[in-house]
């Protein structure tokens, strides 16, 4: 069963969103009972950002708000010098969906007075795009470590500020056979970079949020609000110049790739913090 769920932002309608609620809380602790999980998997939780982390969507809705813009520029005669791909990135990276649309209408004022009709046609080209590329964009290394993680039954949520209508369809692009917690927009007051994304994944979980649970994300909001949940944070720098910005936000370990964290499994290694202040086991 479908529910529609209000959007708040000004005047746009809640009919521009219908997600499905995160129907997997309430088996999430039989999901993962104690009663199969050694003590071992009892102190490791993972937590998966999944735009920019697990797939590469945010350069799709790059690419949508930059076509919207010029759209809307060009039927209305409006007078801006339309951005270049990395503002629009920076205002559309690590946030919700409606906290990008915010910034953006806060950096081009002229197009807020038609916020409707640029959410339909920002979701329509977003929508467009991302079946053209039918699960292409997908980040290869990063769903291998997640399958990996969820086939050795750890606990481990997929944390995002997109609707769960969006996570449920990744999830199943990702062909994991066995079911994934998520937390979407439509379940927290506050999106990133404040902890109410994570502070809820771990309540879903049945857990206290603390250094065994080690979040995955690559932007600054991520990484802000996994820490201020008090997890351990790992960052995910697929850009090289990333890393520092990752580690100026607090990230306690960067990688350039996901599955660096899969082989200290193999070899049951450490993390060793870029900030050198601590660090942690991998099990």
């Amino acid at each position: 069963m479908r529910r529609n769920y209000q959007i708040h932002l000004s005047n746009i309608s809640s009919a521009l969103f219908t997600a499905r609620p995160s129907v997997l809380s309430v088996s999430y602790n039989k999901l993962y009972s104690t009663d199969t999980r050694n003590e071992k998997h009892a102190q490791r939780s993972f937590f998966f950002d999944m735009d920019g982390t697990l797939c590469d969507s945010e350069s799709i809705n790059s690419y949508a708000h930059l076509i919207t813009l010029r759209k809307i520029k060009d039927k209305y005669n409006l007078k801006f010098t339309l951005p270049n791909r990395n503002l629009i990135k920076n205002c559309t990276t690590g946030i919700t969906t409606l906290g990008a649309m915010e910034k953006i209408f806060q950096f081009y004022p002229e197009i807020s007075r038609f916020k409707i009709e640029y959410s339909q046609m920002c979701a329509q080209y977003f929508f467009e795009e991302k079946s053209k590329m039918r699960g292409n964009y997908l980040i290869k290394s990063s769903v291998e470590l997640l399958s990996f993680i969820v086939e050795n039954d750890y606990r481990v949520c997929i944390v995002s500020g997109s609707p769960c209508s969006e996570i449920v369809e990744n999830i199943k692009l990702m062909s994991i056979p066995k079911s994934i917690p998520y937390v979407g927009l439509e379940n927290y007051s506050q999106g990133k970079p404040a902890p109410d994304p994570y502070l809820r994944a771990a309540e879903l979980l049945g857990i206290s949020p603390n250094r065994a649970c080690i979040a995955f994300e690559d932007s600054t909001a991520g990484v802000k609000s996994a820490k201020s949940a008090g997890m351990f944070v790992v960052g995910f720098a697929r850009e090289r110049n990333f890393r520092k910005i990752l580690i100026q936000s607090g990230a306690d370990y960067v990688v350039d790739n996901l599955n660096e964290i899969r082989d200290k499994f193999n070899k049951n290694d450490y993390f060793f913090p870029e900030n050198n202040k601590s660090y942690l086991k991998i099990k």
